[in-house]
């Protein structure tokens, strides 16, 4: 996949860089939290600390099915915004699935953790021009919507296997 210039991995307080280097190409900085606090809001910090591109796409690592067109097109739709997030039919947001202006989403991501606010949501909130962008719109890109399905438990690792079965 080529969506982006950058590519960086931010990962938790654990001593485990060693390991996460050994997953990634050489030239992947793999970044530990510096916060104690444990969120994904920390680890977006971390990385967009780090970043020097305008914009980023914060991935989760357990989304293993993620379109390359999705990702383009939320790079589209957040320039001149702070973001371009999905959001579900019921109000609920992909934040680890979006793209963000560095700089504002930094601040904006900063000021929720000094306010106790750990949520990405916490970090939306703040921030000043956001682009929602429909489901159903990515849909008609990914139309069974992989780019949202997570690999969490080993169910969801055997739902993996039969829709991207792996060399044994």
């Amino acid at each position: 996949m080529s969506v982006a210039d950058e590519v960086l991995v931010a990962i938790g307080r654990e001593n485990q860089t060693s390991f996460f280097t050994k997953l990634v190409p050489r030239s992947v900085p793999v970044l530990k939290d510096r916060m104690r606090e444990k969120s994904p809001l920390v680890g977006i910090v971390t990385g967009f600390q780090a970043m020097k591109s305008q914009y980023s796409l914060v991935l989760s690592c357990d989304t293993p099915f993620a379109k390359e067109s999705v990702l383009e097109s939320l790079f589209e739709r957040a320039a001149e915004s702070d973001a371009a997030i999905p959001r579900w039919p019921n109000g609920d947001l992909e934040p680890l699935q979006s793209v963000y202006r560095v700089r504002g989403a930094l601040r904006a991501a900063r000021l929720a953790l000094s306010q106790h606010g750990f949520r990405n949501v916490d970090m939306i909130k703040r921030l000043d021009k956001v682009v929602f962008v429909p489901v159903q719109e990515i849909e008609q890109l990914d139309s069974a919507l992989l780019t949202f399905f997570n690999v969490n438990t080993p169910r969801d690792l055997r739902r993996a296997e039969v829709i991207y079965p792996f060399d044994r």
